[in-house]
């Protein structure tokens, strides 16, 4: 009968543990980011050919980027990207250009940008009252700088098939979506940086492109 009494038990503490588990997964997945982050953007060209003041109007000022669940889309004032859609279940970068009224797609499985080094500075900025940590990947093409609060969780698996831009390594290190981006090439550096953030839950039919 104590055998009998103690094999209950640990029956009952295996499933107790599984319990826990299935809860905690539950809680972390309610609260990974789902909405609409604002960003602001500003530029400064490297070279002589195509001067600062150009590049705002080109690629656009203002970003509105929602995301949800291996998927996003970015929408853009500018006048050669006006959307950028991507899916991790057909793994590759639609944007359009309103200059030429056309789509074009990128593969993002593989990318150009060989990551050197990289380093995580902690408290670097407060961005909107949060406390953000820096990554900063050094790569053969220049720097891609992050910075991310805790709360904001990501899934970084939901976003395995976008390898281009760091986008893919920066979720595997971090988990959180980011509050600031400066990437930095020879031709040119990017910032954008967060003016607001909105959880909102968004309908699938946001990130299927229409034609």
């Amino acid at each position: 009968m104590e055998e009998l009494s103690s094999k209950k038990k640990g029956t009952m503490r295996i499933l107790l543990s599984i319990v826990i588990a299935l809860v905690c997964s539950v809680n972390v997945w309610a609260q990974r980011f789902e909405g609409m982050i604002q960003y602001t953007i500003s530029y400064r060209s490297h070279t002589m050919s195509v001067p600062t003041d150009q590049l705002a109007p080109q690629w656009g000022s203002e970003l509105k980027w929602y995301i949800k669940d291996g998927k996003y889309r970015k929408e853009y004032n500018g006048k050669k990207r006006s959307i950028e859609i991507y899916s991790n279940s057909n793994p590759t970068l639609e944007v359009y250009n309103p200059s030429t009224k056309r789509w074009t797609q990128t593969p993002t499985m593989i990318s150009n940008m060989e990551i050197q080094e990289v380093e995580i500075v902690e408290a670097s900025e407060v961005i909107l009252g949060k406390t953000c940590n820096e990554i900063i990947f050094t790569t053969n093409q220049g720097l891609c700088r992050f910075f991310y609060p805790a709360d904001l969780k990501m899934d970084a698996f939901s976003f395995s098939g976008h390898m281009i831009d760091c986008w893919f390594e920066y979720l595997n290190l971090t988990g959180a979506m980011p509050l600031k981006m400066i990437i930095t090439t020879k031709e040119r550096t990017m910032e954008a940086k967060a003016v607001s953030i909105n959880r909102q839950t968004l309908k699938d039919s946001l990130f299927i492109r229409q034609n």
